[in-house]
């Protein structure tokens, strides 16, 4: 199986990225799937696909200007290469992370006939319970959260080691979804940890709140227990991820909590390898490779597992989801009548394009676009100078 990945930035597996891959994870199964990668930064990840010899194209990340007068973003050059290497050597499906999940179609309409998947677990996937339960964060980054929806629901697959419900997505227009890896959690001992790796990487406030005392009762802990708590620092208005921890701890257990952010620094991953037992908060915590190989060595509990069972991304055939086309509806008179408009297609078509007379071209380019009836919501607007993701 030929796969396109496109990310953002990849990961080594030491950053304890979410998410079901990684470099190392690429490397190690390039036999099995023949990958491409498409990055937006140069970083370790991207190093390590060039010293193994996996085609890796990092972006420009700047505007090119051709010779016949027309200018180009970043995002539309690496989608034309991706065409390039599609008509030499055809791929069978395209994986972006979901970070930036953009449709390359749109640039290369070729690539429309794609089966297109998303990787669940990086950016606000992983951050959905805590954004959308604290007012703060959701002012900040609510808009990001809510445009990183429509490309799920438009896509044809999602990739994920556990169920998308498991990271707060959940609906009747979700996408099939695949596992990549094999996890192989391992029954911790009974004995009494010294180190015990917390892991929490999509907790809402409540969950955070309460989240060492639920570890405590897991397993056999005393008063010498350390706890090493793994989560990302958000800040909000109010406070961050790390007061919410701290805040719910009674008195006395604090002087036994360490705290520790998923980065490349390896303060996170060296907490990680000396721990006696890995406790995940839920079942997306350890299908990070990295916490998931840990836990195959010292054991785990999941304290909210997920029983669902996936197939493999490469068990079948991928196939490009079927979507009814949506209907053009040119925006006759004053805009004041639009909402009329709308409610009198109710019920007529899978979704409906409205567009002024001199937006025809754009509405044309948007109609072609695959599963666009399946988004609630879709607003066409200018790409970014530089990366070119939509805003």
């Amino acid at each position: 199986m030929r796969i396109a990945f496109i990310v953002g930035h990849l990961p080594r597996r030491r950053e304890l990225a979410t998410g079901p891959f990684d470099a190392e994870w690429i490397v190690d199964n390039r036999d099995r799937i023949d990958p491409v990668v498409f990055a937006d930064y140069q970083s370790d990840g991207t190093d390590l696909l060039e010293e193994a010899g996996v085609p890796i194209n990092v972006s420009s990340k700047r505007t090119s200007l051709f010779a016949d007068g027309t200018y180009q973003t970043a995002e539309e050059i690496q989608a034309r290469l991706l065409l390039d290497l599609h008509l030499d050597t055809p791929f069978d499906a395209i994986i972006h992370d979901s970070v930036r999940s953009l449709d390359w179609s749109w640039h290369q309409p070729r690539l429309a006939d794609l089966p297109r998947g998303v990787a669940l677990g990086a950016g606000a996937v992983r951050d959905l319970r805590l954004v959308t339960a604290d007012a703060g964060l959701f002012v900040t980054h609510g808009r990001r959260l809510w445009s990183a929806t429509g490309p799920l629901a438009t896509a044809d697959f999602l990739v994920s080691d556990v169920d998308p419900a498991v990271y707060g997505l959940a609906g009747e227009r979700m996408p099939p979804h695949y596992r990549l890896g094999e996890t192989s959690p391992a029954t911790p001992d009974a004995e009494v940890a010294g180190l015990v790796a917390v892991v929490a990487m999509s907790e809402d406030p409540a969950g955070l709140t309460t989240l060492v005392m639920r570890a405590a009762a897991a397993i056999p802990t005393d008063e010498e227990t350390v706890f090493a708590v793994i989560h990302p620092d958000i800040p909000s208005q109010r406070e961050t991820t790390r007061d919410m921890i701290l805040d719910g701890l009674p008195a006395g257990l604090e002087r036994q909590v360490r705290l520790a952010e998923p980065s490349s620094d390896g303060v996170a991953e060296g907490l990680l390898s000396l721990a006696d037992v890995v406790v995940g908060a839920r079942a997306s915590d350890l299908a990070v490779a990295a916490v998931a190989e840990a836990a195959s060595k010292v054991g785990s509990v999941v304290l909210e597992p997920d029983p669902t069972e996936v197939s493999m991304l490469t068990a079948e055939a991928l196939a490009k989801a079927r979507h009814e086309p949506p209907r053009l509806v040119p925006m006759d008179g004053p805009r004041e009548e639009v909402v009329a408009q709308i409610d009198a297609l109710e019920g007529e078509a899978a979704a409906v394009i409205l567009h002024a007379p001199d937006a025809a071209p754009l509405a044309q380019r948007m109609w072609r676009l695959p599963g666009l009836s399946a988004a609630g919501l879709v607003l066409a607007c200018d790409a970014g100078p530089h990366l070119g993701e939509a805003l």
